[in-house]
């Protein structure tokens, strides 16, 4: 993973900003492909101020889906995505095979993990409405994201589905 971005930052470490997240996040799913990452987790509110929608994250996110590769998805509502990220909307039918997608509106918006997990790598905003977090590939963190996401995958129900069947 190439520790410096296009914008001369460091990948790793704290960062400030929706932009710092965005190439934070592209970042990462460069690498995911390039390391053959096998499963990715995304976890959000409501992914409303994520870069889902962009043309270049669905390449990324394309060029990483091959054979027995996987994705969860974690959020309290999806309804902000299906409504406003519709070429990722078009992508989760695409590769619904491959893609677990959890729902869990009991969890306070203050509470919910905002993260993209890779096997030995976090990228986490800590204060999503103002962009602030962290990314690291430290194994405490890693570990301690992975039992939250636990937790909250014990509070989840499927979601956010690839079709929806009508009679």
């Amino acid at each position: 993973m190439s520790e410096i971005l296009a914008s001369g930052e460091s990948l790793f470490g704290r960062f400030v900003g929706r932009q710092a997240f965005n190439d934070r996040f592209h970042a990462a799913l460069a690498t995911a492909h390039a390391q053959s990452w096998q499963h990715l987790v995304l976890s959000d509110d409501d992914f409303a101020d994520w870069p889902l929608g962009e043309r270049g994250t669905l390449e990324a996110l394309n060029a990483w889906s091959h054979s027995r590769r996987t994705v969860t998805i974690y959020a309290r509502s999806y309804g902000f995505a299906v409504a406003n990220h519709h070429r990722f909307v078009a992508w989760r039918k695409q590769w619904q095979h491959i893609v677990t997608a959890w729902v869990c509106p009991g969890i306070a918006q203050s509470e919910f993990p905002s993260v993209l997990m890779g096997p030995q790598f976090v990228l986490q905003r800590i204060d999503p409405a103002h962009a602030v977090g962290i990314c690291d590939t430290d194994a405490g963190r890693i570990v301690a994201m992975r039992e939250r996401l636990d937790e909250l995958q014990s509070k989840a129900t499927p979601g956010f589905a690839a079709s929806v069947l009508g009679l």
